[in-house]
């Protein structure tokens, strides 16, 4: 439940950057700021663990699946709450 939270809030996140400060275009846009390509980085990862947890759930993949790998980096969103800016 705590990924869904997650996924749902960073994703809002994610939205209302790239809305206020665009995409690509501009000095300040979201995919040149190395926090955003950390976020949006960290946003995947969680998205594929939620996506692979209702598969193991459902029974469609194994527990110990190689793609159990992608939820290595997941602790690293702590990173976000602890940066100084």
């Amino acid at each position: 439940m705590a990924d869904i939270i997650c996924v749902v809030v960073f994703t809002a996140e994610m939205i209302s950057k790239i809305k206020d400060r665009s995409l690509i275009v501009g000095d300040k846009a979201y995919l040149r700021d190395r926090w955003c390509q950390f976020d949006a980085t960290m946003l995947f990862f969680i998205f594929v663990s939620t996506l692979l947890q209702t598969f193991e759930v459902a029974g469609l993949a194994s527990e110990y699946s190689p793609l159990s790998i992608l939820r290595a980096p997941r602790p690293l969103i702590m990173i976000r709450f602890i940066r100084c800016e």
